[in-house]
């Protein structure tokens, strides 16, 4: 059975690393109604050619673009940020940011760990008692949810962990009530759910409505400065593969949201790609300015 194992000492170190982005600078957390292409990359401007940009990666001015795959202009602009948010995105276990869509997949066997009950949680609102997260995702939503509750908000979460076979369960039972092209709109087939990681929850009534409830106006707001990002935004179906869903949101990490936010025009799904098809030359790239 395929297994990620973090120590506490391991998960509570990645929420300090995250908590100490989050003070470096402060996160919007406004979605834009549309995103736009990515354009080329262009030379980056007024930095000699063999500057290395920073101490953790084996990366100058003169080679960044050549290696890193689509790589967004705005990075260009800021070189030694963007680096400095992947090092630290580079210390998250792999599966929080693993990319899970309608065409890359988990194995039927992968099971996240440590899964914990939210009802260890205390300042979680819950409407059901049984849901699971990883602890990180757990802590973080214990703290958003703790901070919401001090402002007079209520944050519901009503789903969270799903198995692989939980997931195929749900689609198979869709698909027989709405018919298969309309479940494959706002349901995902098993192992192409953001449920099965452990770091994804879907909040309220399930419906669009949640958008405008003080809980949904408060997640837009604030749910950036707790590493939360809204996976299914109004609009972008042609992007994520899935209808606008409100109420579904993933832990990713405060230094992923603010990368999300400041040079993947706050697309949670261009992120992931970006991560998934250059998460291990930037790994190699800082090995080899550590071996130098």
């Amino acid at each position: 059975m395929t297994r990620m194992m973090f120590s506490t000492c391991q998960w509570r170190k990645v929420l300090s690393r995250s908590v100490a982005t989050l003070l470096l600078c402060h996160i919007p957390a406004v979605f834009p109604a549309r995103l736009h292409a990515q354009t080329a990359p262009s030379p980056i401007p007024h930095i000699p050619p063999g500057t290395q940009f920073h101490a953790h990666f084996d990366f100058k001015a003169d080679d960044l673009a050549r290696h890193l795959i689509h790589l967004p202009e705005t990075a260009l602009a800021q070189p030694e940020l963007f680096l400095e948010l992947a090092s630290e995105m580079l210390e998250m276990p792999a599966g929080v940011l693993e990319l899970v869509d309608k065409t890359h997949a988990l194995q039927e066997t992968f099971v996240p760990e440590p899964l914990v009950r939210l009802t260890d949680y205390p300042d979680i609102s819950l409407s059901v008692s049984t849901i699971k997260l990883i602890r990180p995702a757990a802590e973080s939503l214990a703290a958003m949810s703790r901070q919401a509750t001090l402002e007079g908000v209520s944050l519901p979460a009503v789903s969270a962990y799903r198995s692989w076979n939980y997931q195929r369960t749900l689609f198979a039972q869709y698909s027989r009530t709405e018919g298969l092209e309309a479940a494959l709109q706002f349901s995902a087939q098993a192992g192409h759910s953001q449920h099965q990681l452990g770091t994804a929850v879907d909040f309220g009534d399930i419906t669009n409505a949640f958008a405008q409830t003080e809980a949904g106006l408060w997640m837009q707001e604030h749910a950036a400065s707790f590493g939360w990002s809204l996976s299914y935004p109004e609009g972008q179906q042609e992007v994520t593969g899935f209808q606008w869903e409100s109420w579904h949101w993933r832990w990713l990490g405060t230094a992923a949201v603010r990368m999300q936010h400041m040079f993947f025009q706050d697309s949670q799904q261009q992120l992931l790609e970006f991560w998934h098809q250059n998460r291990e030359i930037l790994q190699r790239a800082r090995s080899d300015s550590s071996s130098h």
